[in-house]
């Protein structure tokens, strides 16, 4: 049960995936890990596939201007733009490549921000909130060396190589070489050692509690032993009178108080007494024997012995 809630939790598929495709084939050639953007229009059921142009500030200070455009632009042409996370709103940028006619923005991390190689859904938060009304194409962020892998097939750098490839954003979890020579139904690496680590502590604490409950179970008296005080043994062939003791109070008893309740005995009134001496009622010291510990609860000494079978 454990086990396949686990599987749930960490077998969920990544939601989207860039994918480098050959023109020609359409084999896989790489995929990288993305997240999909909180605003702008949300990816098709059968993915967005194109041309890929990494896209720079006009300058460096610029938020709302980048190039370059398209090199053309027709309905049967689809532009992805490739922008590396600068100081601006992400909402801007996306903004920024939709004017250019980009029908599909990659945003990659910078290499100076913390865990620059991690995925994060980019948000419409800050002042330019109001812009991501006016988004109407997807947009997804990716890792920062995914980033640099991916600018290569940037169709500017090499049209020669690179229009051999188109970049593809589609829904689903991210598909490698190695993915593809194994097993589609057996759980990725990552979900069995996550099993591993997560239930072995699991294990040990089950373990634990079970010890500390049977060690319990030990020190208890049971109801039979202190019913029939004469009945305990300690082997098949051996019998021993019991070390509680029976009787009534009288005034030339050592104690005139039960230490449970703290009231004086009274006379006749039926008590028990330990190996220790101590005396008690025995409607006090009767719970503590059979749902405690076998041990005086004054000086703690053992009223009865661990290797005493209850009968």
């Amino acid at each position: 049960m454990f086990g396949l809630l686990l599987f749930s939790i960490l077998a969920v598929p990544v939601c989207c995936s860039v994918n480098v495709v050959h023109i020609f084939s359409e084999d896989i050639v790489e995929s990288f890990r993305d997240h999909p953007a909180g605003f702008g229009d949300s990816l098709p059921d059968t993915g967005i596939k194109g041309f890929l142009k990494y896209l720079k500030p006009v300058s460096k200070d610029s938020c709302h201007y980048y190039e370059p455009s398209p090199p053309w632009i027709d309905s049967s042409t689809v532009w992805i733009a490739l922008m590396e996370r600068q100081g601006c709103e992400f909402v801007n940028m996306v903004l920024a490549a939709q004017k250019l006619h980009y029908n599909a923005v990659i945003v990659h991390n910078n290499i100076s921000m913390p865990n620059s190689n991690s995925v994060f859904e980019m948000t419409a938060n800050g002042v330019s909130g109001n812009n991501s009304k006016n988004i109407t194409i997807p947009s997804v962020f990716i890792g920062y060396k995914d980033g640099i892998s991916l600018k290569k097939y940037d169709l500017r750098n090499d049209v020669r190589n690179s229009s051999r490839y188109l970049v593809q954003i589609k829904d689903g979890k991210v598909s490698t070489d190695s993915d593809s020579d194994s097993d589609e139904s057996s759980p990725p690496a990552f979900v069995f050692w996550g099993n591993l680590v997560l239930t072995v502590p699991l294990v040990f604490v089950v373990v634990c509690c079970t010890c500390k409950v049977k060690y319990d179970q030990r020190r208890r008296t049971s109801t039979n032993t202190l019913r029939t005080p004469k009945c305990l043994k300690t082997n098949r062939k051996e019998a021993h009178e019991s070390p509680i003791r029976m009787t009534k109070f009288t005034k030339d008893h050592r104690y005139e108080t039960c230490p449970v309740c703290l009231d004086d005995f009274i006379e006749k009134d039926k008590i028990w007494i330990l190996p220790c001496e101590h005396e008690f009622h025995i409607h006090c010291i009767k719970p503590w024997l059979t749902g405690k510990q076998r041990t005086c609860p004054v000086c703690k000494r053992m009223s009865i012995s661990l290797d005493v079978k209850n009968v």
